[in-house]
């Protein structure tokens, strides 16, 4: 019996184990070989502990890196292939806004699930892979040593070694993507994504705990990278929130703005503060945004707009001022000094090239029989699903095609 080595037990190993396991009607004997003590334990922790595991939008629009390749990929498996996967296992959906959830809104059921269906699999835990050796003759087997010693031999072997986000919660720290780099693949740029944004302004860590729903738009040399809506979140350190992970799934930014009216035009908005001005005109500038804005944040838009003085009389705001307040509000800028590190991302922006590999089979183009599926490959996607829809989608293809292609080595 031929044997498939499977390195990594997150999404797209366990993907991969099951569609290999069916494939070959289980005579091809599949391992898994993970890292940590127990597969999936990264899975526990998507969407809030609910698994967002698809998105009913899945197109190529949100993915970046090579997108090409995931178009490619995601075209042969789309929305309804993961669904119907997910199904086949056991897992009715729930859909939410285009997001796609167990029907338990359960990770942890999910992984049950896929646990289960991966149950005609071994499974090597705790096996940390050293190096990745290729067979020395045509059919050869490889050869996988492990930092304690151990040693697995297999005649396929898919790498599925996720990238460096989140180690703590089950991530990797990128050695999957060494490997392969040992192996001469070429790697771009590893980069923290899906992650939150430092900003130099000091005076940031005064709005700790602020939200605000908004418009966060980012910049790179004066042009716009990526702009999303949603609720911004204030950190003691900078920016958070969806629209600021979703920024972050875009190429580096030196600025990011927030309007803060996102729904109102500039022109009325001028309109309301005068009206405000009008109704708070013995008032002081610390009550200007009372029912507006939240009274930390509130302060920050004054001292952009120039008011150092919250005790300043509202009736002393003229036209410039109210103007100047306006274009903060639409306005407010944020130098960026950084991104949260691998701890705080949820993915990684980089990897090995996927154009290295085939598309149809996610099989190496230097080495038979060698695969690749996952966060390893320089594909990654939006807030929303797309990320884990890319863990299936190349996890199942590649272990469909490297079992079949096992079973039809043997005839």
């Amino acid at each position: 019996m031929k044997t498939l080595a499977i390195l990594g037990g997150g999404a797209a190993g366990l993907a991969a184990a099951v569609s290999a396991l069916r494939a070959s009607e289980r005579r091809v004997r599949v391992v898994i070989a993970e890292r940590l003590p127990r597969v999936g334990k990264k899975l526990l922790s998507t969407g809030n502990g609910r698994c967002n595991f698809t998105n009913t939008d899945i197109s190529a629009g949100h993915y970046h890196g090579d997108t090409r390749f995931a178009e490619r990929v995601i075209s042969r498996f789309g929305t309804e292939e993961a669904v119907r996967f997910f199904r086949s296992v056991g897992v009715p959906e729930y859909i939410e806004d285009g997001r796609v959830y167990p029907m338990s809104e359960s990770a942890a059921g999910l992984l049950d699930a896929l646990r289960a269906a991966a149950s005609g699999a071994e499974t090597a835990t705790d096996f940390r892979a050293a190096a990745l050796l290729p067979p020395k003759t045509p059919g050869g087997a490889w050869r996988i040593l492990s930092e304690n010693g151990a040693e697995l031999m297999a005649d396929a072997v898919i790498v599925a070694t996720g990238g460096r986000a989140a180690p703590s919660l089950g991530g990797s720290d990128g050695s999957g993507i060494e490997l392969l780099r040992a192996l001469g693949y070429e790697v771009t740029r590893l980069l923290p994504a899906l992650v939150q944004l430092k900003v130099e302004r000091p005076s940031v860590a005064a709005l700790k705990g602020v939200r605000v729903r908004a418009e966060a738009s980012a910049f790179s040399k004066g042009q716009l990278v990526h702009s999303e809506r949603g609720e911004v979140l204030f950190t003691e350190y900078g920016l958070s929130g969806i629209p600021i992970f979703q920024i972050t799934a875009h190429e580096e930014c030196d600025t990011v703005t927030l309007d803060l009216c996102p729904n109102i035009c500039k022109g009325k908005l001028l309109d309301e503060l005068e009206n405000r001005k009008a109704i708070l005109f013995t008032h002081t500038a610390e009550d200007f945004f009372a029912g507006m804005l939240q009274k930390r944040l509130g302060n920050l838009v004054l001292r952009a707009a120039g008011v150092e003085k919250l005790s300043r009389p509202v009736s002393s705001f003229d036209g410039g001022t109210l103007e100047r307040i306006a274009s903060a509000l639409k306005r407010l800028e944020f130098r960026v000094s950084g991104r949260m590190g691998w701890e705080s991302a949820q993915v990684t922006a980089g990897g090995v090239r996927a154009a290295q590999f085939d598309p149809e089979t996610m099989e190496s183009r230097l080495h038979p029989r060698l695969y690749a599926a996952g966060e390893l490959l320089d594909v990654h996607g939006d807030c929303g699903g797309y990320n884990l829809h890319w863990a299936w989608a190349t996890g199942i293809t590649a272990g469909r095609a490297a079992a079949r292609a096992l079973e039809a080595s043997e005839k």
